[in-house]
């Protein structure tokens, strides 16, 4: 009888898993892993405080000094409003016939009162666009306190006899002293600038700062303190 050996089964193959400590997983690398890991990294890093904010507060309070010196500059330089003038022509009582004699109603100056060239003081520049009247004006006669220019007046004014004095001012009823007066006769005219009674807010008489012919007008300046 033939003896039959048992067979001994051969144990399978199994896969020898490394040893790992509980909760311990590893993943295979992927570039949102990367991704994260960087930005996690940037993160935690220290970072000095931040100093935009306060350069661009300091920008912006350099900017608006900045335009407030140059709104100021720009109103510093815009030129004061000019005030019409107007004269009230007055003719002469005549004791011959007055035939054929004719006289403007009214003559019209510009002023310009001007920023103070210094503190405490102010200046006014004015000019007598007269063409309408008188041709070839030219001063006729100038000291301290006042100033006369004539001018040959028009054929049709040639035999005006009258003055004039301020009675409106930039619009307004003017009621103080004539400071600019005009006189029409023997063919002439004659614009006169005066300071006699004039004073200024510290009680001196008001000074003559230019006097001149531009253009064929009468153009001048005058000023005081207050």
């Amino acid at each position: 009888m033939k003896t039959v050996y048992p067979i001994n089964p051969i144990p399978p193959k199994t896969r020898q898993m490394p040893e790992t400590k509980p909760n311990e997983r590893r993943l295979l690398p992927s570039r949102m892993m990367w991704l994260g890991e960087g930005w996690l990294s940037l993160a935690r890093r220290a970072h000095p405080p931040c100093t935009k904010a306060p350069k661009l507060k300091s920008h912006w309070q350099g900017v608006v000094f900045t335009l407030g010196i140059t709104i100021l500059s720009v109103l510093g330089a815009a030129p004061a409003r000019a005030d019409t003038i107007e004269l009230e022509v007055l003719e002469a009582r005549q004791t011959t016939s007055a035939k054929g004699r004719r006289c403007p109603d009214k003559v019209l100056l510009t002023e310009t009162g001007r920023r103070p060239r210094r503190e405490g003081s102010y200046t006014l520049d004015g000019v007598a666009n007269l063409a309408a009247i008188a041709d070839n004006l030219a001063i006729a006669s100038s000291d301290d306190f006042s100033v006369v220019w004539v001018g040959q007046l028009k054929p049709v004014y040639g035999l005006c006899h009258a003055t004039a004095g301020i009675v409106k001012k930039g619009g307004e009823v003017y009621t103080g002293h004539s400071y600019l007066r005009m006189r029409f006769m023997n063919g002439k005219a004659y614009l006169i600038l005066d300071m006699t009674g004039m004073r200024d807010g510290n009680n001196y008489t008001t000074v003559i700062l230019h006097r001149s012919v531009k253009g064929g007008n009468p153009t001048w300046s005058w000023g005081g303190t207050y």
